[in-house]
């Protein structure tokens, strides 16, 4: 049986219905930043990266991200926030 589409999530997006989507980087992941189990330099690859909150959070520890999306406009989303914070990823 197959997934859901890129229509599917693109849809979602064009929208405004990201319910999963909860403002900033999960609190996970800030643990690990927090706790120094990821750091700076270090490669990351963010697969289903959403909005990108993720992204900003490693790259803005200095990390080399690359964000993988399904949907253009997740990744339209993850660009815009990256340049709002003055960040870069792939």
């Amino acid at each position: 049986m197959a997934g859901p589409t890129a229509a599917f999530w693109q849809e979602h997006f064009e929208k405004g219905r990201l319910p999963w989507d909860r403002g900033s980087a999960s609190p996970q992941l800030k643990a690990w930043i927090e706790e120094g189990t990821l750091q700076a330099g270090q490669r990351v690859l963010v697969p289903g990266c959403g909005r990108g909150w993720e992204v900003v959070a490693l790259a803005a520890l200095g990390a080399e991200v690359t964000a993988v999306g399904i949907a253009p406009g997740a990744l339209v989303a993850g660009a815009a926030l990256l340049e709002k914070e003055g960040l870069s990823a792939t």
